[in-house]
């Protein structure tokens, strides 16, 4: 984990200050701090030292000229190339491979990057991983084009920070944003797989768009070979002597992730799972990760999460994660990282596991509504059910009705918002549109919209929770090679309706104690939202959301507060997602309309 700035720009002599752009990612690399310029291009790094020692050391200048800088990490980098690097770590062996070979190299390469290539004093190449694991955002500052690995570099370099409305409709409808936007006006971010390459020409920067998929990597493996690449993940992320943890919850992907890690050597030094005093036992995940951290002799540490440090947490994550995304497991797992990061400096987590091997649901009730028009569901997930029945019964000609209930978060604004707020949600784009070249049956579409437009989102909540606090975040699930395979997998190999994730279990072959493997009602991160909203902080929420009603930014009317903190039709999620966009227009849009970000604003 690193942060990464820089800027390309056809006027004669920058004013861009890149001290400040790589100071405002700070955090993000706590180790080290450069910048370096040649020509019309400059790099900067904030580094985070795990490999490589001095050997790994940025933004570096190859003997060829070529400027490089990178955030993330290369597992495979020794393994890369056809000629053996005598590099001594994944930065130096990856960019004298692009010196070397060229963008080609990309489809090679294992891990999680966001990478800036300067191969000559004119031109500059941005790429990002086919997940999106780390960030990258560009924008336009005057001539020049900047790029940072988070918003907050952009400002410091004059950015003037400004809500997209575009943005914000489709984040009300669906509570994360598409690849490519953000909800600050003007600002891209790369998508997952993309490579932008640059070029000053006639005093204009000129683009041209490359696409690294997935799919295209893969050679139709069998369960053995698929069994020994996911070893062999697990195997390349081990975190070596650094100081590993993971956040483990007791479900499937968590235990898992440990427990191979184990087999191949790489057992974390500690666990983390968070727990909520005040809230339901079905909520409290720790009997199942007591369980799977004892299989694998890992002291387990408990963090109590209450009403009180949840609400002083939700500035905090929102001022890290710049952008109210996802659901509220993003406060607590932002309070998990702090903790670990007094005692680690690699976090392990499942993500991804859910989108290859078909964890979901609400894909598997949307299979059996397409297959038969009926279908049912464990008792946690009986809501879930009933909304994607109704819908489907109600619009029987729409594929995706039953989908579409699930994943649409707008709805239950529809019916408390006001005009500002229906007149939002009329503008945002349907799945479709966001997975435009996803075919087939709704289940194909549908899965396409969870890895394609929902997990970036939570791989973003991923990387600036653990950024925050100068960790590196990974998961063994996203390996380019294994996921190849798994997305090019028709569904019914990975899981039946009876059997989810069956294949993924097999995988496992006895890997997982029996009470975790035969889990069935795991409900992610679930915070008990409503009965705070009722009780302990029904102030703190009243009077955030209260204070913007006459504003013209204002979503729902003063006569609908008091029925919303009671029941927002979500279990208390709307209510929080209100008070996240609220909290972003207090320290973005209004906090620092007009005067660059400081490094104080950093923080």
């Amino acid at each position: 984990m690193c942060g990464i700035a820089g800027f390309i720009d056809p006027g004669q002599g920058s004013e861009l200050d890149l001290d400040a752009m790589i100071r405002a990612l700070g955090h993000r690399g706590p180790d080290a701090r450069e910048t370096l310029a040649v020509g019309r291009v400059g790099l900067a790094a904030a580094r985070l030292e795990l490999v490589g020692a001095s050997a790994g050391a940025q933004p570096r200048r190859s003997d060829r000229g070529s400027l490089f800088a990178m955030n993330g990490e290369i597992y495979n980098w020794r393994d890369l190339g056809e000629e053996e690097s005598s590099a001594d770590s994944d930065t130096a062996a990856l960019h004298d491979l692009l010196d070397r070979e060229g963008l080609e190299i990309l489809h090679q390469v294992r891990g999680g990057y966001a990478l800036a290539w300067a191969p000559g004093r004119d031109r500059l190449v941005l790429a990002r991983d086919p997940f999106g694991q780390r960030p990258l955002y560009w924008a336009r500052v005057g001539e020049a084009l900047v790029f940072g690995s988070e918003i907050r570099a952009l400002i410091a370099a004059g950015l003037r920070p400004a809500l997209d409305e575009d943005a914000l409709a489709t984040l009300l409808r669906f509570q994360f944003l598409p690849p490519g936007r953000s909800l600050f006006a003007g600002v891209r971010s790369l998508c997952p797989g993309e490579i932008l390459d640059l070029r000053l020409k006639a005093g204009r920067i000129s683009f041209r768009r490359q696409q690294v998929e997935l799919e295209d990597l893969a050679y139709g493996l069998g369960e053995e070979e698929l069994a020994e690449t996911l070893r062999d993940a697990a195997w390349l992320q081990r975190a070596g002597s650094a100081r590993a943890g993971i956040l483990l919850s007791g479900g499937l992907d968590s235990s898992a992730t440990l427990a191979l890690l184990a087999r191949e050597g790489g057992v974390p030094d500690r666990a983390y799972v968070g727990w909520f005093p005040e809230g339901p036992e079905r909520f409290d995940e720790r009997p199942f990760a007591r369980i799977a951290a004892a299989a694998a002799r890992v002291p387990l540490e408990e963090v109590a999460i209450d009403a009180r440090s949840f609400a002083a947490a939700m500035p905090r994550s929102l001022a890290a994660l710049e952008e109210p995304l996802a659901g509220p497991g993003a406060v607590s797992q932002f309070i998990l990282c702090e903790r670990a990061a007094s005692d680690v400096r690699v976090l392990f987590a499942g993500q991804g596991g859910d989108e290859l091997f078909g964890g979901y649901e609400r894909l598997r009730i949307l299979a059996r509504l397409e297959a038969s028009g009926e279908a049912e569901a464990d008792d946690s997930y009986r809501p879930l059910l009933e909304r994607m029945r109704a819908a489907h019964a109600a619009a029987p000609e729409d594929a995706l009705a039953a989908y579409r209930a699930a994943v649409d978060r707008g709805a239950a604004l529809e019916a408390c918002g006001n005009d500002r707020a229906r007149d939002l949600l009329k503008r945002a784009p349907r799945i479709e549109a966001l997975v435009p070249d996803a075919t087939g049956p709704a289940t194909s579409i549908a899965a396409a919209f969870e890895w394609r437009v929902l997990l970036p989102g939570l791989l973003q909540v991923d990387d600036r929770c653990g950024a925050a606090f100068g960790l590196e975040g990974r998961s063994i699930f996203l390996d380019q090679a294994l996921a190849a395979e798994l997305l090019t997998m028709p569904p019914r190999r990975k899981c039946s309706a009876d059997d989810p994730r069956a294949l993924f279990r097999r995988l496992l072959d006895g890997l997982l104690p029996a009470e975790i493997v035969g889990r069935r009602e795991k409900l992610g991160f679930p915070v008990p939202l409503r009965s705070w909203w009722r009780g302990p902080l029904r102030d703190f929420a009243g009077d955030l959301l209260s204070s913007n009603a006459a504003s013209p930014r204002a979503l729902i009317a003063t006569e609908a507060l008091d029925p919303l903190l009671e029941d927002d039709g979500q279990g208390g999620r709307l209510v929080y997602f209100l008070l996240m966009l609220e909290l972003w227009h207090r320290r973005f849009a209004d906090g620092l309309s007009g005067r660059p970000m400081t490094a104080e604003d950093s923080r």
